[in-house]
């Protein structure tokens, strides 16, 4: 069996801001309290993860530190874009190439590594995000979330934030639809590899689910 553990490293203010709210905190716990939790269990079983890294967090002294600390232990750093901006797949082509080459390469320059791998905030791309990642030669996105709960994800936000909602997530919803395995992008030299997924009814398995 071939397993993929990723880590989408969205700070607490990323998640208030999908509800229309602020929690502004620096360093934040997720890199604080959370990340050494998960590092030190990844150890403990001997896993590699991936780590979806958000560009502007490498200006935050405190979380360069922590991510030059995943990279340390041999984890893959992959793009996250450089602010996760939430209505990602409604930017103008250059504000998305913007988005996902600064990050590419302030990583490059501040951890000395070409990442090869991409998750769009909130899983939300368009047809464009393709084209700027096979222009700088990535292997992979990792952006279609195949559940069949995507359509009660979405009202849920919604419901959730009283109509103050910055974005819903979870991406296109045909993607209820997609493949739930690996497989090429048609078109771009890339692969897709979906979020995770339980096998028949395709329910979540992430830990986001927990915030909702």
């Amino acid at each position: 069996m071939i397993a993929s553990v990723n880590v989408d490293m969205d700070t607490l203010n990323d998640y208030a801001y999908t509800y229309g709210k602020n929690y502004a905190k620096f360093p934040d716990p997720i890199y604080t309290i959370a990340l050494p939790r998960l590092l030190k269990l990844l150890d403990k079983h001997k896993i590699k993860a991936t780590f979806f890294v958000i560009g502007r967090d490498l200006n935050i002294n405190e979380h360069y530190k922590a991510i030059k600390n995943i990279q340390k232990k041999g984890h893959e750093i992959a793009n996250h874009t450089q602010s996760h901006l939430h209505n990602f797949e409604r930017l103008s082509f250059k504000k998305q190439r913007d988005e996902i080459i600064n990050c590419h390469q302030l990583v490059k320059k501040r951890l000395g590594l070409s990442m090869v791998g991409f998750r769009s905030p909130g899983y939300n791309l368009n047809k464009g995000t393709f084209k700027v990642l096979s222009s700088l030669n990535y292997l992979y996105d990792s952006s279609s979330f195949p559940t069949s709960l995507l359509p009660l994800l979405k009202l849920a936000i919604i419901v959730k934030s009283k109509g103050n909602h910055k974005s819903t997530g979870g991406g296109d919803i045909k993607n209820i639809f997609s493949k739930t395995s690996v497989y090429s992008i048609e078109g771009h030299n890339l692969l897709e590899i979906p979020i995770t997924v339980t096998p028949i009814l395709r329910l979540p398995f992430m830990g986001t689910f927990n915030v909702i």
